[in-house]
Protein backbone atom coordinates (compact mmCIF):
# COMPACT_ATOMS: atom_id res chain seq x y z
CA UNK A 1 0.00 0.00 0.00
CA UNK A 2 2.92 2.47 0.67
CA UNK A 3 4.99 1.31 -2.20
CA UNK A 4 4.73 4.85 -3.87
CA UNK A 5 6.58 7.88 -3.83
CA UNK A 6 3.47 10.07 -2.69
CA UNK A 7 3.92 7.64 0.83
CA UNK A 8 5.40 9.66 3.54
CA UNK A 9 6.58 6.03 4.86
CA UNK A 10 8.43 5.48 1.71
CA UNK A 11 10.06 8.69 1.21
CA UNK A 12 11.26 8.43 4.92
CA UNK A 13 12.73 5.23 4.09
CA UNK A 14 14.30 6.82 1.39
CA UNK A 15 15.90 10.13 2.70
CA UNK A 16 17.35 7.95 5.46
CA UNK A 17 18.78 5.34 3.36
CA UNK A 18 20.67 7.97 1.16
CA UNK A 19 21.69 9.84 4.66
CA UNK A 20 23.02 6.38 5.96
CA UNK A 21 25.08 5.62 2.93
CA UNK A 22 26.51 9.13 2.29
CA UNK A 23 27.23 8.91 6.28
CA UNK A 24 29.09 5.61 5.73
CA UNK A 25 30.71 7.02 2.46
CA UNK A 26 32.12 10.46 4.62
CA UNK A 27 33.33 7.59 7.61
CA UNK A 28 35.29 5.56 4.90
CA UNK A 29 36.72 8.19 3.15
CA UNK A 30 37.77 10.22 6.08
CA UNK A 31 39.19 7.29 7.58
CA UNK A 32 37.26 7.89 10.83
CA UNK A 33 38.52 5.93 13.99
CA UNK A 34 34.44 5.10 15.40
CA UNK A 35 32.53 5.39 12.15
CA UNK A 36 30.06 3.67 13.82
CA UNK A 37 28.92 6.96 15.42
CA UNK A 38 28.92 8.44 12.47
CA UNK A 39 25.98 6.30 11.81
CA UNK A 40 24.18 6.72 15.33
CA UNK A 41 24.71 10.71 14.49
CA UNK A 42 22.94 10.41 11.31
CA UNK A 43 19.99 8.19 12.87
CA UNK A 44 19.54 10.39 15.93
CA UNK A 45 19.60 13.86 14.03
CA UNK A 46 17.68 12.92 10.94
CA UNK A 47 13.90 14.27 11.13
CA UNK A 48 11.13 13.96 8.18
CA UNK A 49 11.58 17.67 7.27
CA UNK A 50 14.49 20.11 6.45
CA UNK A 51 13.56 22.36 9.25
CA UNK A 52 13.07 20.50 11.81
CA UNK A 53 16.28 18.43 10.31
CA UNK A 54 18.31 21.78 10.60
CA UNK A 55 17.19 23.06 13.90
CA UNK A 56 18.28 19.39 15.37
CA UNK A 57 21.99 20.10 15.10
CA UNK A 58 22.48 23.00 17.68
CA UNK A 59 20.98 21.45 20.49
CA UNK A 60 23.03 17.85 19.75
CA UNK A 61 26.09 19.43 19.12
CA UNK A 62 25.64 21.66 22.21
CA UNK A 63 25.06 18.26 24.46
CA UNK A 64 28.14 16.37 22.21
CA UNK A 65 30.45 19.25 23.39
CA UNK A 66 28.93 19.08 26.91
CA UNK A 67 29.64 15.57 27.32
CA UNK A 68 33.10 15.13 25.97
CA UNK A 69 34.03 17.70 28.24
CA UNK A 70 32.43 15.50 31.26
CA UNK A 71 34.26 12.18 29.33
CA UNK A 72 37.58 13.43 28.84
CA UNK A 73 37.72 14.92 32.28
CA UNK A 74 36.87 12.11 33.83
CA UNK A 75 39.22 10.07 31.36
CA UNK A 76 41.99 12.36 32.84
CA UNK A 77 40.76 11.45 36.48
CA UNK A 78 40.18 7.97 36.18
CA UNK A 79 43.00 6.47 33.91
CA UNK A 80 43.56 3.09 33.13
CA UNK A 81 40.60 1.52 35.55
CA UNK A 82 38.35 -0.51 33.38
CA UNK A 83 36.57 -1.72 37.18
CA UNK A 84 35.65 1.96 37.02
CA UNK A 85 34.30 2.53 33.83
CA UNK A 86 32.50 -0.87 34.15
CA UNK A 87 30.79 0.73 37.48
CA UNK A 88 30.02 4.19 36.29
CA UNK A 89 28.19 2.94 32.39
CA UNK A 90 24.64 1.65 34.17
CA UNK A 91 24.58 4.35 36.49
CA UNK A 92 25.39 6.89 33.26
CA UNK A 93 22.73 5.14 31.21
CA UNK A 94 20.11 5.02 33.87
CA UNK A 95 20.23 8.69 34.81
CA UNK A 96 20.51 9.90 31.34
CA UNK A 97 18.06 8.37 29.44
CA UNK A 98 15.61 8.46 31.93
CA UNK A 99 15.28 12.04 32.25
CA UNK A 100 16.67 12.60 28.62
CA UNK A 101 12.54 12.68 27.64
CA UNK A 102 12.30 15.59 30.49
CA UNK A 103 15.25 17.65 29.93
CA UNK A 104 15.44 17.50 26.07
CA UNK A 105 17.76 16.74 22.74
CA UNK A 106 20.63 18.45 24.41
CA UNK A 107 20.80 15.90 27.63
CA UNK A 108 20.33 12.65 25.91
CA UNK A 109 23.14 13.76 23.32
CA UNK A 110 25.10 14.60 26.94
CA UNK A 111 24.54 11.36 28.08
CA UNK A 112 25.15 8.94 25.25
CA UNK A 113 28.00 10.87 24.44
CA UNK A 114 29.47 9.86 27.65
CA UNK A 115 28.20 6.44 27.52
CA UNK A 116 29.86 6.12 24.42
CA UNK A 117 33.21 7.25 25.35
CA UNK A 118 32.75 4.99 29.25
CA UNK A 119 31.51 1.73 26.18
CA UNK A 120 35.03 2.52 24.44
CA UNK A 121 37.09 3.16 27.27
CA UNK A 122 36.63 -0.67 28.48
CA UNK A 123 36.94 -1.18 24.57
CA UNK A 124 40.22 0.28 23.33
CA UNK A 125 41.55 1.48 26.06
CA UNK A 126 41.03 5.38 27.47
CA UNK A 127 42.11 8.49 26.15
CA UNK A 128 41.25 12.03 26.24
CA UNK A 129 40.96 11.63 22.05
CA UNK A 130 37.68 9.58 22.61
CA UNK A 131 36.22 13.04 23.29
CA UNK A 132 37.26 14.38 19.95
CA UNK A 133 36.71 11.43 18.44
CA UNK A 134 33.01 11.55 19.08
CA UNK A 135 32.81 15.43 18.79
CA UNK A 136 33.82 14.91 15.03
CA UNK A 137 31.75 11.88 14.42
CA UNK A 138 28.58 13.63 15.05
CA UNK A 139 29.45 16.20 13.65
CA UNK A 140 29.56 14.57 10.05
CA UNK A 141 26.59 12.38 10.75
CA UNK A 142 24.45 15.35 11.61
CA UNK A 143 26.34 17.02 7.78
CA UNK A 144 25.23 14.01 6.30
CA UNK A 145 21.37 14.07 7.72
CA UNK A 146 20.78 17.25 6.94
CA UNK A 147 22.26 17.32 3.66
CA UNK A 148 19.95 14.58 2.37
CA UNK A 149 17.21 16.24 4.38
CA UNK A 150 17.50 19.24 2.30
CA UNK A 151 17.52 17.11 -1.14
CA UNK A 152 14.88 14.67 -0.25
CA UNK A 153 11.39 15.35 0.10
CA UNK A 154 12.03 19.00 2.44
CA UNK A 155 8.74 19.44 2.95
CA UNK A 156 7.67 16.45 4.78
CA UNK A 157 4.50 15.69 5.73
CA UNK A 158 3.14 18.98 5.12
CA UNK A 159 4.43 18.35 1.16
CA UNK A 160 2.25 15.87 0.63
CA UNK A 161 -0.53 16.28 3.40
CA UNK A 162 -2.86 18.62 0.87
CA UNK A 163 -2.97 16.05 -2.44
CA UNK A 164 -3.20 13.37 -0.23
CA UNK A 165 -6.75 14.27 1.56
CA UNK A 166 -7.70 15.95 -1.99
CA UNK A 167 -7.45 12.32 -3.65
CA UNK A 168 -9.05 10.78 -0.62
CA UNK A 169 -11.99 13.22 -0.95
CA UNK A 170 -11.83 12.51 -4.22
CA UNK A 171 -11.44 8.54 -4.80
CA UNK A 172 -14.55 9.21 -1.39
CA UNK A 173 -17.19 10.56 -4.39
CA UNK A 174 -16.54 7.51 -6.54
CA UNK A 175 -16.79 5.17 -3.49
CA UNK A 176 -20.37 7.29 -2.64
CA UNK A 177 -21.75 6.55 -6.30
CA UNK A 178 -20.15 3.15 -6.25
CA UNK A 179 -21.60 1.28 -2.67
CA UNK A 180 -24.94 3.21 -3.11
CA UNK A 181 -25.39 1.62 -6.66
CA UNK A 182 -24.09 -1.78 -5.12
CA UNK A 183 -26.53 -1.26 -2.41
CA UNK A 184 -29.33 -1.12 -4.79
CA UNK A 185 -28.56 -3.54 -7.46
CA UNK A 186 -28.78 -7.06 -6.36
CA UNK A 187 -26.77 -8.17 -10.07
CA UNK A 188 -23.62 -5.77 -8.88
CA UNK A 189 -23.50 -7.38 -5.41
CA UNK A 190 -23.63 -11.28 -7.60
CA UNK A 191 -20.94 -9.74 -10.05
CA UNK A 192 -17.29 -10.81 -8.52
CA UNK A 193 -15.67 -8.72 -11.43
CA UNK A 194 -16.41 -5.18 -9.43
CA UNK A 195 -14.09 -5.95 -6.69
CA UNK A 196 -13.98 -4.31 -4.00
CA UNK A 197 -15.68 -0.77 -4.19
CA UNK A 198 -13.69 0.78 -1.09
CA UNK A 199 -10.30 -0.03 -2.21
CA UNK A 200 -9.06 3.15 -3.76
CA UNK A 201 -10.90 4.96 -1.16
CA UNK A 202 -8.93 2.71 1.96
CA UNK A 203 -5.90 3.05 0.19
CA UNK A 204 -6.14 6.74 0.07
CA UNK A 205 -7.69 7.09 3.31
CA UNK A 206 -3.93 5.12 5.08
CA UNK A 207 -2.25 7.45 2.55
CA UNK A 208 -3.43 10.70 4.15
CA UNK A 209 -3.69 9.32 8.04
CA UNK A 210 0.07 8.78 7.46
CA UNK A 211 0.59 12.19 6.06
CA UNK A 212 -1.51 14.15 8.92
CA UNK A 213 -0.17 12.22 11.87
CA UNK A 214 3.72 12.71 10.23
CA UNK A 215 2.74 16.27 9.78
CA UNK A 216 1.29 16.66 13.45
CA UNK A 217 5.12 15.72 14.72
CA UNK A 218 6.83 18.04 12.90
CA UNK A 219 7.84 21.79 13.77
CA UNK A 220 5.96 24.56 12.31
CA UNK A 221 8.53 27.41 10.89
CA UNK A 222 5.65 29.90 9.62
CA UNK A 223 2.58 31.16 10.63
CA UNK A 224 -0.08 31.03 8.01
CA UNK A 225 -3.62 29.87 7.19
CA UNK A 226 -4.23 26.02 7.03
CA UNK A 227 -7.39 24.01 5.89
CA UNK A 228 -9.43 22.00 8.38
CA UNK A 229 -7.29 18.82 8.04
CA UNK A 230 -9.22 17.23 10.50
CA UNK A 231 -12.53 18.16 8.95
CA UNK A 232 -11.54 16.80 5.63
CA UNK A 233 -10.25 12.90 7.70
CA UNK A 234 -13.65 13.05 9.09
CA UNK A 235 -15.30 13.35 6.03
CA UNK A 236 -13.05 10.71 4.14
CA UNK A 237 -13.23 8.48 7.64
CA UNK A 238 -16.95 8.31 7.37
CA UNK A 239 -17.18 7.38 3.62
CA UNK A 240 -15.41 4.46 4.16
CA UNK A 241 -15.85 3.60 7.61
CA UNK A 242 -19.73 3.75 7.37
CA UNK A 243 -19.98 2.31 4.03
CA UNK A 244 -18.11 -1.00 5.17
CA UNK A 245 -21.10 -1.02 8.04
CA UNK A 246 -23.33 -0.71 5.77
CA UNK A 247 -22.20 -3.73 3.10
CA UNK A 248 -21.39 -5.76 6.70
CA UNK A 249 -24.83 -4.82 8.32
CA UNK A 250 -27.23 -5.50 5.25
CA UNK A 251 -25.67 -8.50 3.50
CA UNK A 252 -29.04 -10.23 3.62
CA UNK A 253 -31.40 -7.60 2.14
CA UNK A 254 -28.70 -7.16 -1.16
CA UNK A 255 -29.87 -10.64 -2.24
CA UNK A 256 -33.20 -8.79 -3.70
CA UNK A 257 -33.20 -5.23 -5.41
CA UNK A 258 -34.37 -2.56 -4.24
CA UNK A 259 -37.64 -1.16 -5.67
CA UNK A 260 -37.04 1.36 -8.94
CA UNK A 261 -38.08 4.07 -6.90
CA UNK A 262 -36.11 4.05 -3.74
CA UNK A 263 -33.02 3.31 -5.41
CA UNK A 264 -33.33 6.27 -7.86
CA UNK A 265 -33.89 8.30 -4.93
CA UNK A 266 -30.50 6.82 -3.17
CA UNK A 267 -28.67 7.43 -6.03
CA UNK A 268 -29.71 10.94 -7.33
CA UNK A 269 -28.64 11.56 -2.97
CA UNK A 270 -25.26 9.99 -3.83
CA UNK A 271 -24.73 11.88 -6.74
CA UNK A 272 -25.49 15.22 -4.54
CA UNK A 273 -23.44 14.17 -1.91
CA UNK A 274 -20.56 13.20 -4.20
CA UNK A 275 -20.61 16.40 -5.37
CA UNK A 276 -20.09 18.14 -2.15
CA UNK A 277 -17.48 15.80 -1.59
CA UNK A 278 -15.31 17.14 -4.93
CA UNK A 279 -15.55 20.68 -3.94
CA UNK A 280 -14.74 20.07 -0.90
CA UNK A 281 -11.64 18.17 -2.67
CA UNK A 282 -11.06 21.52 -5.19
CA UNK A 283 -11.12 23.90 -1.91
CA UNK A 284 -8.03 21.46 -0.17
CA UNK A 285 -6.55 21.98 -3.50
CA UNK A 286 -6.67 25.55 -3.53
CA UNK A 287 -8.96 25.78 -6.49
CA UNK A 288 -12.31 26.20 -5.07
CA UNK A 289 -14.25 28.95 -3.02
CA UNK A 290 -14.58 28.52 0.83
CA UNK A 291 -18.17 29.01 2.01
CA UNK A 292 -19.65 31.38 5.02
CA UNK A 293 -18.94 29.21 7.92
CA UNK A 294 -21.93 26.40 8.76
CA UNK A 295 -22.22 23.31 10.16
CA UNK A 296 -25.75 22.73 9.17
CA UNK A 297 -26.18 19.97 6.73
CA UNK A 298 -28.30 20.36 3.36
CA UNK A 299 -29.90 17.48 3.01
CA UNK A 300 -32.44 17.55 6.23
CA UNK A 301 -33.95 14.44 7.12
CA UNK A 302 -37.96 16.11 6.64
CA UNK A 303 -37.11 16.34 2.81
CA UNK A 304 -35.14 13.46 1.91
CA UNK A 305 -36.61 11.99 -0.67
CA UNK A 306 -35.16 8.15 -0.14
CA UNK A 307 -36.58 8.43 3.42
CA UNK A 308 -40.08 9.28 1.98
CA UNK A 309 -40.22 6.53 -0.21
CA UNK A 310 -39.07 4.09 2.41
CA UNK A 311 -42.11 5.69 4.89
CA UNK A 312 -44.86 5.33 1.66
CA UNK A 313 -43.70 1.27 2.43
CA UNK A 314 -45.16 0.57 -1.33
CA UNK A 315 -43.50 -2.78 -2.56
CA UNK A 316 -40.69 -2.59 0.34
CA UNK A 317 -40.26 -4.78 2.71
CA UNK A 318 -38.84 -4.34 6.35
CA UNK A 319 -35.13 -4.98 5.49
CA UNK A 320 -35.01 -2.50 2.35
CA UNK A 321 -36.64 0.02 4.58
CA UNK A 322 -33.93 -0.13 7.13
CA UNK A 323 -31.14 -0.47 4.29
CA UNK A 324 -32.61 2.89 2.55
CA UNK A 325 -33.07 4.49 6.42
CA UNK A 326 -29.07 3.96 7.28
CA UNK A 327 -27.92 4.24 3.95
CA UNK A 328 -29.27 8.26 3.52
CA UNK A 329 -28.21 8.77 6.99
CA UNK A 330 -24.93 7.30 5.86
CA UNK A 331 -25.09 9.89 3.33
CA UNK A 332 -26.10 13.01 4.71
CA UNK A 333 -23.51 12.35 6.95
CA UNK A 334 -21.02 12.10 4.53
CA UNK A 335 -22.09 15.57 3.04
CA UNK A 336 -22.30 17.51 6.72
CA UNK A 337 -18.58 16.59 6.80
CA UNK A 338 -18.12 17.97 3.52
CA UNK A 339 -19.50 21.00 4.15
CA UNK A 340 -17.85 21.71 7.09
CA UNK A 341 -14.66 20.97 5.02
CA UNK A 342 -15.17 23.71 2.64
CA UNK A 343 -16.79 26.27 5.20
CA UNK A 344 -14.43 25.68 7.85
CA UNK A 345 -12.23 28.93 8.85
CA UNK A 346 -8.75 28.53 7.98
CA UNK A 347 -5.87 27.57 10.62
CA UNK A 348 -2.52 28.74 11.82
CA UNK A 349 -0.54 26.75 12.37
CA UNK A 350 1.14 26.07 15.22
CA UNK A 351 4.02 24.09 17.43
CA UNK A 352 3.03 20.34 17.37
CA UNK A 353 3.37 20.37 20.68
CA UNK A 354 0.71 22.86 20.54
CA UNK A 355 -1.82 21.40 18.34
CA UNK A 356 -4.75 19.53 19.80
CA UNK A 357 -5.35 15.80 19.07
CA UNK A 358 -7.36 14.91 15.85
CA UNK A 359 -10.93 14.38 16.73
CA UNK A 360 -12.12 10.36 17.10
CA UNK A 361 -13.57 8.82 14.39
CA UNK A 362 -17.51 8.90 14.33
CA UNK A 363 -19.81 7.93 11.47
CA UNK A 364 -23.09 10.15 11.91
CA UNK A 365 -26.39 10.13 10.71
CA UNK A 366 -28.93 13.19 10.24
CA UNK A 367 -31.07 12.79 12.64
CA UNK A 368 -32.90 9.32 10.75
CA UNK A 369 -31.75 6.95 12.81
CA UNK A 370 -29.28 4.21 11.18
CA UNK A 371 -25.70 4.51 11.81
CA UNK A 372 -24.70 5.78 15.38
CA UNK A 373 -21.40 6.90 16.52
Amino acid sequence: MHLTPRSVHLQNALRLAVALAGARLLAGTLDLAHGVWVLLATLSLMRTSAADTRAAPAPALAGTVAGAAVAALTLYAAGDRPLFYALALPVVILVGFTLGPLLGPAWTQTAFTLASVLVFAQVSGPGWRLSEVRLLDVAVGGAAGALAALLAWPRGGRGELARDMADLLAEGAVACRTVTALLGDDRLQRDRSQGDPLQAARRAMHLAEASFAQYLTERTRRNRPEPHWEAALATGRTIVHGAELLLMTHQEGLREPLPPGPAAALTGLAGQVAQEVLRAADTLRGSGQREPRTTVSRYPAEDSGPLRRAADRHGIGDAHVLLVVDAEAWLTGVAHDAVRTRSAPPRTEVPATRRAEPPRVRVRGAGSGGLRP
